[in-house]
């Protein structure tokens, strides 16, 4: 265990380097660690705050804007995390109005990006189960969604990923990938 002035220090530390920044993409990256270091300490409320100013000071941070689109889905407020989700689309450039418009996004993101994509899928399919009225179409569209990005990935169709990573990578995203499909299968109900 740690002590209580190393963890201090830490965030000292990540504080200090936020303060001296002037680079606004650096200040996004520092305040995402910042929200990051809170977040292992538990400090709930200032992770909150600083994955925020971290979206805040980059509206292309899509990392921040995820951990404040789960934020609003833990307390929630289902109608803010969907338009974050959605934005996170927009800021990885992945048009999801159809399958073909899709798989053309997906073919051509980095990893940690089809990452974010899948992750964001299987949160939107959390918030539509929990919906009065539950959108089954929607749902199935959501589930096709993840499972196609995980079929473009096992096919070795994403250009990124084909040229530059390790089968061993690759097979590695796979099932981070697969598993993504297989919860959200398990988290609806039978209409």
């Amino acid at each position: 265990m740690q002590s209580l002035e190393f963890k201090g220090l830490c965030l000292s530390a990540v504080k200090n380097c936020v303060n001296s920044c002037n680079n606004i993409f650096c200040r996004s990256l520092y305040y995402f660690q910042l929200g990051k270091t809170y977040k292992r300490f538990e400090k709930i409320i200032q992770s909150e705050l600083s994955f925020e100013n971290a979206y805040k000071a980059n509206p292309l941070n899509y990392k921040a804007l995820y951990q404040m689109a789960t934020t609003c889905v833990f307390r929630k407020h289902y109608d803010i995390s969907f338009d974050y989700f959605t934005d996170i689309f927009k800021i990885l450039q992945v048009d999801t109005s159809s399958l073909n418009a899709f798989l053309i996004s997906i073919k051509r993101i980095p990893p940690i990006e089809l990452q974010y994509v899948s992750k964001s899928l299987y949160q939107l399919c959390i918030i539509e189960t929990k919906q009065e009225h539950i959108d089954y179409n929607y749902l199935h569209s959501l589930l096709k969604l993840l499972s196609l990005t995980a079929d473009v990935v096992k096919k070795g169709e994403n250009m990124i990923l084909s040229s530059y990573f390790e089968p061993r990578y690759i097979e590695m995203l796979v099932q981070d990938l697969s598993n993504s499909a297989l919860a959200a299968k398990k988290i609806i109900p039978h209409n």
